[in-house]
């Protein structure tokens, strides 16, 4: 007993809920939810303004010159901006330090190497008789991610020896005046992918490392990289918070759900077509060449007039007379004609929805 007193409270909850009720619920629903998509997929977008992004590269190149085992030096090696005696020098650490900073938060991808480059020219350091790349860092690749700054600090360790021996064989073995030096150098490429500015930037920092020289002191050139930069953002619309997004989009699958319900529940108010209704349509459609539609009722003054009993009678007499059916409507959607005048002969048919529906109920 309890089972059948909770069911029948559940549909009398259920018919609390008619149909004006039901429309205007889901009506509510479609437009909350749509409004909300809107905003919230309008909120996880934003606006790029067209502008100029200022980018900045810094640099600091110091190294460090090992001595040899001697009488004079004490300490292990020597800083940078200082005179050297070349045949006390055993290597050259060098450190190459790179900074690099932008406006504006962004995805960069940084490609650096370092190699040197042996050249030998003649005294003036015109004509090059020999040049040579040694690879002393091989490509590394490094990334910042929604970032503005990047820091670069590597060290190599140059074997001062080695090179300079190079050089000196060189200028012995064909007896030519020379210059000769080893150029270090360290080449960054930053690279950006964002679709609202491009940037595809190569910087080159190096160092000038003298060889095979005569005199008892040498001194090293370097090159930093100290500039200011600019690159135009692209103005444009981009997406700022997928979650956001996300969000929107659900809330717009629902209101898309919560309209096709409602559509389906206002075309089940329209009245199903009656027997007359479809009778009259399909012939209509069927045979459209053969019928005429006509302002005129038929005239039956002075005829003839045969009733005919059905359409397919109609077009018996139709395809014996070569004539068109002539359709007249009496009472839209309650009553038509279809008629053939022939000389003082007047074929009829009469389609009535009332006849039909007491044929149907009958049959």
């Amino acid at each position: 007993m309890a089972k059948k007193r909770t069911t029948a409270k559940n549909k009398t909850k259920k018919k609390l809920l008619n149909f004006k009720t039901r429309v205007f619920i889901d009506t509510f629903v479609f437009v909350v939810s749509l409004i909300t998509a809107i905003f919230i997929i309008g909120m996880s977008f934003s606006i790029i303004k067209e502008q100029n992004i200022n980018y900045q590269e810094n640099s600091n190149i110091d190294y460090k010159v090992f001595l040899k085992k001697n009488d004079f030096y004490e300490q292990e090696y020597l800083g940078k901006d200082k005179v050297y005696v070349a045949s006390l020098i055993k290597s050259i650490e060098a450190n190459f330090n790179y900074i690099f900073k932008i406006d504006t938060k962004t995805d960069i991808d940084f490609i650096y190497d370092i190699t040197g480059t042996l050249v030998i020219a003649d005294s003036g350091g015109k004509k090059t008789f020999f040049e040579k790349d040694y690879q002393l860092l091989k490509e590394e690749r490094a990334k910042i991610t929604k970032g503005t700054v990047y820091n670069l600090n590597k060290t190599v360790d140059i074997d001062y020896d080695y090179y300079n021996n190079l050089a000196n064989k060189f200028k012995t073995n064909y007896g030519i005046n020379s210059t000769s030096n080893l150029i270090v150098k360290l080449n960054i490429k930053e690279i950006n992918k964002d679709d609202a500015f491009k940037l595809n930037n190569t910087s080159t920092m190096l160092i000038t490392i003298p060889l095979s020289e005569r005199e008892v002191n040498i001194s090293m050139n370097y090159n930093e990289v100290n500039r200011n930069n600019e690159v135009l953002q692209n103005g444009g619309i981009s997406v700022s918070n997928y979650f956001l997004l996300a969000s929107g989009i659900l809330f717009l699958i629902l209101s898309i759900l919560v309209l096709i319900k409602l559509i389906r529940e206002l075309l089940s108010l329209r009245k199903p077509l009656s027997k007359y209704e479809k009778y009259l349509k399909r012939i209509l459609r069927e045979y459209d060449r053969l019928i005429v539609n006509t302002p005129t009722a038929p005239d039956k003054k002075g005829k003839k007039v045969t009733t005919i009993n059905s359409f397919d009678e109609l077009l018996d007499v139709r395809d014996n007379l070569k004539l068109p059916i002539k359709y007249y409507i009496n009472e839209e959607h309650e009553k038509c004609s279809l008629y053939i005048n022939h000389e003082d002969e007047l074929y009829l048919l009469i389609l009535e929805a009332k006849e039909m529906e007491k044929t149907e109920k009958n049959t």
